[in-house]
């Protein structure tokens, strides 16, 4: 009985690791396909509308794992806030509403830069409390998606 229960166990846990590496090796394929995508634009407002807009880009231009920070409105004694570290085979695509969407919700983008030369863009809703932070790196040939942060409660 021990060890059928074991033997189950261990069937489960190499089923597991299986899907594990199906969904990287997947990743990793499409990734391989993706990066004869080239950089949408060197602007980055350019960019951001081409990253917006397709999700093919979205999986191209993101990095290999993204922070995705939230608010826990019920955290006490006081609201907080919660990052997690995604790979890349974790993200569901869109990370980024298409602008059709963006004007659709009355969203507005704000962009800037940081001072280690990330760049930003702050979705948000007028008069709400609606606000999506995307941070993006310079990397070697084009821009790509390190960071989400929805401070919306």
């Amino acid at each position: 009985m021990t060890f059928r229960k074991s033997h189950a166990r261990s069937g489960l846990f190499l089923a597991a690791v299986a899907g594990v590496f199906s969904t990287l090796a997947s990743t990793a394929e499409a990734r391989s396909q993706m990066q004869d995508l080239a950089c949408p634009s060197q602007d980055f407002a350019e960019f951001f509308q081409a990253f917006s807009d397709s999700v093919e880009v979205q999986r191209a231009f993101t990095g290999d794992s993204v922070d995705f920070t939230t608010v826990d409105a019920e955290a006490q004694p006081e609201p907080r806030e919660i990052t997690v570290n995604r790979p890349l085979a974790a993200i569901v695509f869109p990370v980024v509403p298409d602008t059709a969407e963006q004007r659709r919700e009355g969203l507005s983008a704000k962009f800037d830069k940081t001072e280690d030369g990330m760049a930003r863009v702050t979705l948000e809703k007028p008069d709400t409390d609606y606000r999506l932070v995307y941070v993006f790196g310079d990397g070697d040939d084009c821009w790509a998606l390190y960071a989400k942060v929805d401070t919306s409660l």
